[in-house]
């Protein structure tokens, strides 16, 4: 595996999530008071995408039907025995990069 960049660290604003594809793979990176967070971007119930839901308090909610997951450890909150991919992430420059 190898790191690769997925966008400037300037760009996702503490607090936010995007989409971003890094290696062919979908994936959501969080901002959380400046640590940043990368799982796979799609929910384990029914595939959506999870970039498009909503983030409270680390923990990003599939807009199909709200399963809840935490972008740190990628556990589900209605379902912990399931958990999204958990890629590491790093910064260096100003840029975010993924291990993928």
């Amino acid at each position: 595996m190898s790191f690769e960049r997925a966008l400037a660290a300037a760009d996702l604003a503490p607090g936010a999530h995007t989409k971003v594809i890094v290696g062919g793979q979908p994936i959501l990176l969080s901002n959380l008071n400046g640590e940043f967070h990368a799982v796979h971007n799609v929910c384990l119930h029914r595939s959506g995408d999870l970039a498009a839901g909503e983030m409270q308090d680390g923990v990003v909610v599939c807009p199909l039907h709200f399963w809840g997951f935490d972008v740190k450890s990628g556990v589900c909150t209605q379902v912990p025995s399931m958990a999204l991919k958990v890629f590491v992430t790093k910064v260096e420059n100003g840029e975010v990069y993924v291990e993928v």
